[in-house]
């Protein structure tokens, strides 16, 4: 294999592994808000945020990826996030693992 290949291909890997464990993080901090939430009788889902967060990721966007790949990738975040809440308040789960 070319050597710049292996290489390039190694440094996507470990980007990979970043991404998942910055996820990872990010889900574990919504959980700990919901159970704030939850609480204080709040309801956990302020689709309003959600909103916000696609739209401010959108905004930052920057480069190779567009506006609109930017706003799916983070609507399917928010989503997730919010399928590990349903998780963890026993609500089930609609197919993922």
């Amino acid at each position: 294999m070319n050597p710049e290949l292996a290489r390039l291909r190694r440094l996507i890997d470990e980007i990979d592994s970043r991404i998942l464990a910055l996820l990872n993080e990010r889900v574990a901090r919504a959980l700990e808000i919901g159970v704030i939430k939850s609480g204080e009788g709040r309801s956990v889902r302020d689709p309003g945020r959600e909103r916000l967060i696609v739209t401010r990721m959108q905004d930052a966007a920057e480069g190779p990826l567009g506006r609109r790949a930017v706003g799916r990738i983070f609507q399917l975040i928010v989503e997730e996030t919010r399928r590990a809440e349903r998780r963890l308040n026993g609500g089930g789960d609609e197919g993922s693992d």
